[in-house]
């Protein structure tokens, strides 16, 4: 950030840094779902509107329905991130190394191969009982956008299904 100007947040950076991938494979704007998911963020969440907010009233983004763009200001903004990879499986690896290892690790990997997994596949499957630990990653990984609650699975987020 230049002098004046106040640091963006990591996570915020990752949005802006989820745009310029974006601009970077010809789309101009992009759903802010798409966003938010490549961000590792829940696109529902209160935090991640807070975060679109503070993009937006900083003049890094505009905003046009459900679409968010970059402005020259967003484009030039010193982003000290990495930003994550495009592509799926880079993505997961990305965000493996974001999230540390262990369980958390593996809860991610069996749902992202499996595609569809219920509560009880995958707790069997990383070794787990249904605990409030297993809950609490599930949470996180719900949290940041990474999985989904598809009826009584769970699901990649499209990010990693495209």
């Amino acid at each position: 950030a230049t002098d004046g100007e106040t640091s963006l947040p990591a996570v915020t950076q990752r949005m802006l840094a989820a745009l310029r991938q974006g601009e970077a494979m010809g789309y101009n704007a992009m759903p802010f779902k798409n966003v938010a998911h490549i961000a590792g963020v829940s696109p529902t969440s209160g935090t991640t509107s807070n975060r679109k907010g503070t993009l937006t009233s900083g003049g890094y983004i505009t905003v046009s329905g459900k679409d968010v763009a970059l402005t020259d200001k967003g484009r030039e903004y010193p982003i000290d991130v990495e930003l994550p990879p495009t592509d799926p499986v880079g993505l997961l690896a990305f965000w493996k190394r974001e999230i540390g290892t262990g369980k958390i690790c593996q809860i991610l990997d069996v749902i992202v191969t499996r595609g569809r997994v219920s509560n009880e596949e995958l707790y069997e499957a990383v070794g787990m009982t249904n605990s409030g630990t297993f809950s609490n990653y599930k949470g996180v990984l719900t949290g940041r956008g990474l999985i989904v609650k598809s009826g009584r699975d769970y699901v990649p987020a499209e990010v990693f299904t495209r």
